[in-house]
C-alpha cells in the first residue's frame, strides 16, 4: 500500500484527488481522513491524520504538504 508521501506525489498531478483531500482536511476528523485514504490505497493512520489536520492552517501558510 502506497503513503503519504506516494500520496502528496500523485495529488499534484490529479486535481480532483487534491480537491477531495483539501475538503476532507478542512472538515473531516483524524477517523474519516484515514478512511479515505485507506479508500484511496494509501496507508495514513489516524494518528498521522490527526497530525496533518491539526497542522493544516501551517501546511497552506507555508506552502508545504497543502495541495492548492
Amino acid at each position: 500500500m502506497k503513503n503519504y508521501i506516494d500520496f502528496i506525489g500523485e495529488a499534484t498531478s490529479d486535481n480532483n484527488l487534491a480537491k477531495e483531500y483539501q475538503s476532507l482536511i478542512q472538515n473531516s476528523d483524524a477517523v474519516s481522513l484515514s478512511n479515505w485514504f485507506s479508500g484511496k490505497g494509501y496507508a495514513v493512520n489516524e494518528n498521522e491524520c490527526g497530525k496533518i489536520i491539526n497542522s493544516k492552517n501551517n501546511m497552506k501558510s507555508a506552502r508545504i504538504g497543502y495541495i492548492y
